[in-house]
């Protein structure tokens, strides 16, 4: 997959307290907003109380637990933002990327470039101890704050 960046400029996709209306969004509140989008593959979304994480069941270390944690995932809801290189420096920092999350790169539907997304780095740590985000119509969106034990 491409780098998203171009000219100092990258997106990003944020599905929890970064999206519209939510209490971390004054980071990205001066970078251009694309919109809503659905992620195009599936994931699991847990709440960790305040914030969700993102789970990827598809990396190396769940690959034994794919089969029971694949009746969890589903596509995920999100606001999809166009930042600078400055801001997407607070992201990680926000996000302690590299320690508690970390930025990869995926695809989104109805989007024909990848784009920078926060995952939980370590998923087994959470999977049982919180509550998963329901869908609504099969899409993960975590402003309903909506939850179901796992």
């Amino acid at each position: 997959m491409e780098n998203p960046t171009h000219n100092d400029q990258h997106y990003v996709f944020v599905y929890g307290s970064l999206r519209e209306g939510e209490s971390n969004n004054y980071i990205v509140s001066y970078s251009k907003h694309l919109g809503e989008k659905v992620t195009k593959d599936s994931y699991i979304l847990l709440s960790l109380g305040a914030f969700p994480g993102l789970v990827d069941t598809s990396v190396k270390r769940l690959q034994e637990h794919k089969k029971t944690l694949q009746k969890h995932t589903a596509k995920v809801k999100g606001d999809l933002y166009k930042v600078n290189s400055a801001t997407l420096r607070s992201l990680d920092q926000l996000e302690s990327n590299g320690s508690f999350y970390q930025r990869k790169l995926i695809n989104l539907k109805d989007f024909n470039k990848p784009v920078w997304c926060y995952f939980l780095l370590e998923p087994l740590n959470y999977l049982m101890s919180y509550y998963l985000a329901s869908t609504k119509d099969g899409v993960y969106d975590w402003k309903t704050k909506s939850l179901v034990k796992p």
